[in-house]
């Protein structure tokens, strides 16, 4: 039999998405672990050997992907980040993915084309393990998936009313766990890989604290030209320090603050978007909800998809209009946008994102494995391969020093990161799949650990 281990780092990007992918792969037969990333990976030597996929290929993940392919596994990934970026080309090439990183996988799943002809140009020497699939997240933005969220829609709308929603990307300027984190961030990943590169990266975080230093005093204008009966939910991102944003209602009872489970029922819920270059605009850009991206400066530096695909005003005043259009008669994407989603996103139309990911995972070199997947037994891959990992390891000090980390989460930044998640809710998910697709309807979950889960087909 043939496993497949989805490690997620954050519960509110991610989960969703890979238990999408996982009961498809477990309606195929496949054996699936899936859940929180630290939990998955603490106990990967005592799991069985299979398909790791991962959810990004940055270099300070190299050591990770080859202890883990030195037990047994094969690895492959996708790019969460690759779809909306501030860098461009240059900048993606320098930050998210290394010849060294990409060699490791079998497949690096691309969220569309225009993603795939970045990487292949930058490595064309590896081009052919880069695969155009689309994401799971993608999925369940597609209309016919919106019944899958009714239940929660109807909740959300009888406890807020109607809403305008502002999904909230700021992390870089309002981190959880404050400045230090973003600048190590930096040196990890490349941002501050040469003087050059340094500058232009302090010019985009000065530009997203002025952004946010205007976005702030507009929700509040917003939130008092609403017609009764509508307020603003902000939602902070899952690494931002949500206090920030409870400032802001604290003086204006119709601009609130909702953090609780996955985005996609509250954009659907909502009637329109207003966003800052956040990955939500395309999100509603795809699902039908009017998006409006807030841009009150110059942003021509730092032209990313998001904005885009959305309806781009630059002041307190156009925002309010275009709320006040939005609320009237909701309009949804320009026509035009339609063929720059076409090429950043494959798998909107057509066959799923998660089946053409199975269809892949068929192909690849995934070794069987007896294995049941219990915890309470150690795996001796491990043992077999550690001479050949502390030689490795060895030689990458000598030659390059001690590998770069970023400083370890604060609790509280973990928790919004991953909150705990109980099987009751991860089972409700996976019946609601299995009545949105009848594909899916014999797939079940058990639990492994806490937030870590297992998937398999009923009588498999």
């Amino acid at each position: 039999m043939q496993w497949l281990l989805l490690p997620v780092e954050v519960k509110a990007r991610g989960l969703e998405g890979r238990l999408l992918l996982g009961a498809h792969a477990a309606s195929r037969g496949w054996k699936v672990v899936v859940g929180k990333k630290s939990q998955l990976n603490s106990r990967v030597r005592d799991l069985p050997r299979g398909l790791y996929f991962d959810k990004s290929i940055q270099s300070l993940a190299l050591w990770q992907m080859r202890y883990i392919r030195a037990l047994g596994n094969t690895y492959a990934a996708i790019d969460e980040e690759g779809l909306v970026h501030e860098g461009g080309a240059a900048a993606y090439v320098k930050r998210r993915f290394t010849a060294e990183t990409l060699a490791e996988t079998s497949a690096f799943c691309c969220w569309g084309e225009a993603q795939a002809e970045v990487v292949r140009a930058d490595q064309p020497a590896l081009a052919d393990r880069v695969v155009v699939t689309g994401n799971p997240r993608v999925d369940l933005w597609r209309p016919e998936m919106h019944e899958l969220h009714r239940e929660r829609i109807d909740e959300i709308r009888a406890d807020v009313g109607r809403f305008v929603l502002v999904p909230s990307n700021f992390a870089n300027v309002i981190g959880a766990d404050g400045p230090e984190r973003t600048r190590r961030f930096g040196e990890v990943t490349g941002h501050y890989a040469d003087p050059a590169e340094r500058e232009r990266f302090a010019r985009y975080l000065d530009l997203r604290a002025g952004v946010l230093d205007r976005l702030g005093p507009a929700l509040v204008t917003l939130a008092r030209s609403l017609p009764d009966g509508h307020s603003v939910v902000v939602r902070p991102h899952p690494s931002e320090d949500h206090a920030h944003w409870e400032k802001l209602g604290v003086d204006e009872p119709r601009l609130v603050v909702r953090f609780e489970g996955p985005l996609t029922p509250w954009l659907l819920a909502a009637d329109c978007v207003v966003h800052s270059n956040c990955t939500s605009g395309v999100e509603a850009a795809v699902a039908g909800v009017p998006a409006i991206a807030y841009a009150p400066l110059d942003e021509s530096e730092f032209p990313m998809l998001p904005n885009q695909v959305s309806q781009v005003v630059d002041s307190d005043e156009g925002l309010v209009r275009a709320v006040d259009a939005a609320l009237s008669g909701r309009p949804v994407m320009p026509e035009s946008a339609r063929a720059t989603v076409d090429h950043h996103l494959a798998a909107v139309r057509g066959p799923s994102a998660a089946e053409r990911m199975v269809d892949l995972f068929e192909t690849l070199p995934v070794r069987d494995d007896r294995g049941d997947g219990r915890l309470g037994h150690r795996r001796t891959d491990g043992l077999r391969t550690a001479p050949g990992r502390a030689r490795a390891w060895l030689d990458r000090r000598r030659r390059h020093g001690p590998p770069a980390e970023l400083p370890t989460a604060s609790a509280t930044l973990a928790s919004q990161k991953f909150p705990p998640t109980p099987l009751s809710e991860v089972a409700d998910f996976v019946a609601r799949l299995g009545a949105v697709d009848p594909r899916l309807a014999g797939v079940r979950a058990t639990e492994l650990a806490p937030s870590l889960f297992r998937l398999e087909a009923t009588g498999a």
